[in-house]
């Protein structure tokens, strides 16, 4: 599979997290990794091992200490406008309806009008969300809103999408969902996805791979396959095989844990 993202030899520091006297610290020490097209890929690790700023890194709204990212055979230097994002936390336009929300890159992109008004309604289908078009955000679930974020990044085509745990508010039950949701869109789209998560249970759920990311300062700790079959289904998420992949991530994570971590990690 040819890669569209590789990270080499990755290196973040920080020089003044808290102000005068927080001094450096080191969030990631070495980072080397790769994304083939149409893959999907986690980000998993302890809490402040630093997944968020290498998420941001590879989108380019932080810059590396040292190393690079190529991205489709160019480095990543800027935000890159074939990359989207999609945070945790709520990034659509409370003033503005759902189908205004998802045209809203296109208008940045001077696309006419009745093009995008196309463009933007065939996304709400495709995320579900036909019927809620001229809904505002206070009118919808909270997954009903990561939805439309997710349909925004998406109607701009972008080759790679990157996800900041973009399921951490939601509770239990309706995160489970929204993964099933989420593997329903990436299999009509088989966009190239790079997402940040805390639980086991989602990597699982979603990936064709897993990054498990050491303590801080992090490192690549173990790149491991899910073999799992696609679609993924109840039966195979339970399965044994996906129960020794759980196991396996849980004993490098209770290492990594038992390393201690400094404060104001991201």
């Amino acid at each position: 599979m040819k890669e569209l993202i590789a990270v080499r030899g990755v290196r973040k520091v920080f020089e003044d997290v808290a102000g005068t006297t927080g001094g450096a610290v080191e969030a990631i020490r070495m980072a080397d990794f790769q994304v083939g097209r149409g893959e999907f890929v986690s980000l998993l690790g302890p809490s402040g091992c630093g997944k968020s700023t290498l998420l941001d890194i590879v989108g380019g709204l932080e810059k590396p200490s040292s190393g690079e990212v190529i991205v489709g055979g160019e480095r990543v230097t800027d935000p890159h406008p074939k990359v989207a994002m999609v945070f945790q936390l709520m990034s659509v336009f409370p003033w503005r309806t759902a189908v205004q929300n998802v045209e809203f890159g296109l208008e940045l992109q001077k696309v006419a009008e009745a093009v995008r008004r196309k463009k933007a309604m065939e996304m709400i289908q495709l995320v579900g969300l036909s019927g809620f078009e001229e809904k505002y955000p206070s009118q919808l679930s909270g997954g009903m809103n990561q939805r439309l974020a997710i349909a925004r990044a998406l109607v701009l085509d972008p080759d790679i999408l990157l996800m900041d745990e973009p399921f951490g508010a939601l509770d239990e039950q309706t995160r489970f969902l929204m993964g099933l949701e989420l593997l329903r869109i990436w299999e009509a789209t088989r966009q190239t996805t790079l997402f940040v998560t805390h639980s086991i249970t989602e990597a699982i759920q979603l990936s064709d791979r897993v990054l498990v990311m050491s303590a801080r300062p992090s490192s690549i700790r173990e790149d491991i396959p899910i073999p799992l079959p696609r679609p993924r289904t109840i039966e195979s998420l339970t399965s044994d095989a996906a129960v020794q992949i759980e196991r396996r991530i849980w004993d490098i994570l209770k290492v990594e844990a038992g390393k201690g971590l400094t404060p104001n990690a991201r």
